[in-house]
């Protein structure tokens, strides 16, 4: 399979696991993953998808599939993609943000909870089938164009449906969000991000409740997010929506590994929020320094091409 081009250190891995009777080895190096599973048929494929799925959770989208050998036979690659959402949207591929790195952990454990999260459906009396389901289509090909105000509701909607299906059946949406959000990311990072844009809203997580709801029910909300875009003059109110679609849709992925046994560090959260507030830093203009090394150094030549601009005029 082909992967997206990330520091070799942060992301190749040499991996080692079983999961039903199927033994996997898995080797990710540069640009590259190659998978080999052994064993029966029907439990190699299960494995398979249950694999390619928890590294999605890892790095943030599917692998594209390069080559598929079965018994020694090349088969067509097209014959992996039995859902349209194992295609990965060329979006989410580009701005993908890894948080496992070099320590995915893909023990035999991990890999019996994820599976029987993202299967419980209605026999089960759950809908965690579903969320998963849907979390994945948000990041398809197919969803590239959809409307941002429905893109960032239907990522909202999954925060909910993940806490009532795996904690408990509020029926308070801004405490599903919290659960979601300010339970594993840093809170002062997104108030700054958000300050940056001009919302300073300590009280986000209602702001989005309240966006939910607008977009959902088509009831106007005063302190609805896409209210509060409408009323700003500032030009950065435009990445507003993406900026809490990218802010839920880590705390998600990193819900999601949570759940399944896997504790992402602080450290890798941290630096994935950091790289969301640059990107909103750099393309605004903004004076705040950039803190991430890609963005300090797009920062850098940016600044300096101003100046060498300036000068010659």
């Amino acid at each position: 399979m082909e992967i997206g081009d990330h520091i070799r250190s942060w992301s190749n891995q040499q991996i080692k696991t079983e999961f039903e009777g199927v033994d996997i080895s898995i080797e990710i190096n540069d640009r590259k993953c190659n998978m080999i599973l052994e064993g029966k048929s029907e439990s190699v494929k299960k494995a398979f998808y249950i694999v390619w799925e928890v590294l999605f959770l890892y790095d943030g989208y599917f692998y594209s599939p390069l080559s598929l050998t079965i018994d020694d036979e090349e088969k067509n690659i097209d014959d992996l993609i039995r859902a349209a959402f194992y295609k990965s949207g060329h979006h989410w591929i580009s701005a993908a943000i890894l948080l496992g790195r070099a320590e995915r952990n893909l023990s035999e454990n991990v890999l019996k909870v994820f599976d029987k999260m993202r299967n419980e459906g209605k026999k089960d009396e759950k809908m965690t089938k579903s969320v998963v389901n849907s979390f994945f289509y948000l990041h398809s090909d197919g969803y590239e164009k959809i409307n941002e105000d429905h893109r960032l509701s239907l990522y909202l909607n999954l925060c909910d449906g993940f806490v009532n299906n795996t904690y408990k059946e509020t029926h308070n949406v801004k405490y599903n969000f919290e659960q979601v959000i300010k339970r594993t990311l840093d809170t002062g990072k997104i108030l700054y991000g958000l300050k940056l844009m001009g919302l300073n809203r300590d009280d986000f997580c209602y702001v989005l409740a309240q966006e939910r709801n607008e977009v959902d029910h088509y009831s106007y909300k005063k302190d609805s997010l896409s209210t509060h875009v409408f009323k700003s003059e500032d030009d950065a109110k435009f990445y507003i929506s993406w900026y809490f679609t990218y802010v839920v849709e880590l705390a998600l992925r990193a819900s999601f590994l949570n759940y399944i046994g896997v504790e992402v560090k602080e450290e890798y959260k941290d630096y994935a929020m950091d790289l969301i507030n640059d990107w909103v830093i750099f393309e605004n203009s903004f004076d705040e320094n950039c803190v991430t090394p890609y963005y300090q150094l797009k920062q850098f030549e940016c600044r300096l091409a101003q100046k060498h601009e300036k000068e010659n005029r």
